[in-house]
């Protein structure tokens, strides 16, 4: 019985240290001088809930910085890439590198195949590009999300 105790606890303490060991950080706030926390705490909750949304899990945000993010010339591609009317256009953006990867729960796996009609669903490490932007009402959303693979 002692044994059978010893065993378990192994058992759960090893699969706890699994659980916990490969996980790197979210990103806080970058150097921004333009955009604030609530800002920056708003888009990477907004990007972790997007993902989460299809069993993806947030392994790192990184903000592309201000440079990017306010060129003229990225706000104004995005709105007339989306065709937006004048009263429609975004004011502010906010550009991310984000990795991710699938899951590895068995109910996230199993939607995943059903999702993408493969048996063999790709759980490596992704990259993803993602343009949060705004309009006049200082509501964040997702404008733009280019893929690509992480490395």
């Amino acid at each position: 019985m002692k044994k059978m105790i010893a065993l378990t606890a192994a058992v759960v303490f090893a699969l706890g240290l699994t659980a916990c060991g490969n996980k790197k950080e979210l990103a806080e706030k970058s150097q921004s001088t333009v955009f604030t926390e609530e800002d920056f705490c708003e888009a990477q909750a907004d990007i972790k809930n997007s993902l989460k949304d299809i069993d993806c899990v947030t392994l790192n945000i990184d903000y592309d910085g201000d440079e990017v993010s306010t060129d003229e010339d990225t706000l104004a591609t995005l709105n007339n890439d989306l065709g937006l009317r004048d009263d429609e256009r975004y004011t502010d953006c906010m550009v991310f590198t984000v990795d991710y990867r699938q899951s590895y729960s068995p109910l996230a796996l199993i939607k995943a195949t059903i999702r993408s009609g493969n048996a063999c669903v790709d759980i490596s490490e992704r990259k993803m590009n993602l343009t949060l932007a705004r309009k006049s009402d200082g509501n964040w959303e997702t404008a733009n999300v280019s893929y690509s693979d992480a490395g």
